[in-house]
């Protein structure tokens, strides 16, 4: 299950996903500890976010409940994509101070998209954010890491060299997170949420997971099939399952975007997915901030 931070405020929030999680069956959380360019935790490296007191840690609390609770906790860590675009971001944001490390469409904009994206070419923009990811692993008792936004905005971005150079930066950047990261904890599992159409994902995004779990740079992905006819999702999910691949994939279900009769059906398929292609593992339900105001979508988990 992802938790976004906006449940990462407080210690009565974070016992509440967390016996949510344990009660409904969940065994695997996500919790985003980097979003917007700020950061959820005690960082050197980055910005914390101005919306957590300097006395608390949230990632740290996180860990210590999850394994109270006989969960795995997963920092989940937004790359690539660093401020939205409803207004500019402070001078003393990652955006601000580095604005020269945003990258720009092939017209010179940066901002037609979700928001402001650093430039994946950047080698100062590499080395950064994989600062950010091995000093999560090294102070945190963390299970896994969960890369989010490891892309590229859209197709009108950096493609000026072609999109196999693209690729071969993102790519590049997983990989090096993957050894350095088996250098400092090895028991630290590294995964991806990925667009679930792997020839888009690739074209448009130079996200090439089945790249990524072919070569073993990854332990798991999730493709985030985040659809809202049972029909679509399954396509998605058959064609991700049958990648030829000794790593695993978990399905990344949009619960807020479905019924709960969908989210039922999307449910039932994953498992019958499971039986042909074992590499299929489960699931992740996006998010709990939806699950936390519509309970009864619990009930067709358990």
């Amino acid at each position: 299950m992802w938790v976004t931070r906006f449940q990462l405020t407080s210690k009565d929030n974070i016992k509440q996903f967390i016996t949510d999680a344990k009660n409904n069956g969940i065994n695997n959380i996500f919790v985003q500890v980097r979003g917007g360019g700020q950061c959820f935790y005690k960082s050197e490296v980055e910005q914390r976010a101005d919306v957590v007191t300097s006395d608390f840690d949230p990632l740290e609390y996180a860990v210590d409940q999850a394994h109270r609770n006989g969960l795995k906790i997963h920092a989940w860590v937004n790359m690539f994509y660093v401020w939205s675009k409803h207004e500019d971001p402070p001078i003393s944001h990652i955006a601000g101070i580095h604005s020269d490390w945003l990258i720009k469409d092939k017209y010179g904009n940066s901002d037609n998209v979700e928001g402001l994206f650093l430039n994946p070419a950047d080698k100062n923009v590499q080395s950064y954010l994989t600062s950010i990811c091995i000093e999560i692993a090294k102070k945190y008792n963390i299970n896994g890491l969960h890369l989010d936004y490891i892309r590229y905005p859209n197709a009108s971005f950096g493609n000026e060299n072609g999109n196999d150079i693209r690729c071969q930066q993102i790519t590049g950047l997983v990989e090096s997170i993957y050894y350095k990261l088996s250098h400092v904890n090895s028991n630290v599992e590294l995964s991806a949420a990925v667009y679930p159409d792997i020839t888009l994902a690739k074209l448009q995004k130079a996200q090439d997971w089945k790249k990524w779990l072919e070569s073993g740079i990854l332990d798991f992905v999730v493709p985030m099939a985040y659809r809202k006819t049972n029909e679509q999702f399954k396509d998605e999910m058959s064609a991700a399952a049958a990648i030829k691949t000794n790593k695993y994939i978990l399905a990344g279900i949009g619960t807020y975007l479905v019924s709960r009769e969908v989210f039922s059906q999307q449910v039932k398929t994953v498992r019958d997915i499971e039986k042909t292609y074992p590499k299929l593992k489960g699931w992740v339900l996006f998010s709990y901030d939806f699950l936390k105001s519509n309970r009864d979508y619990w009930n067709e988990i358990k």
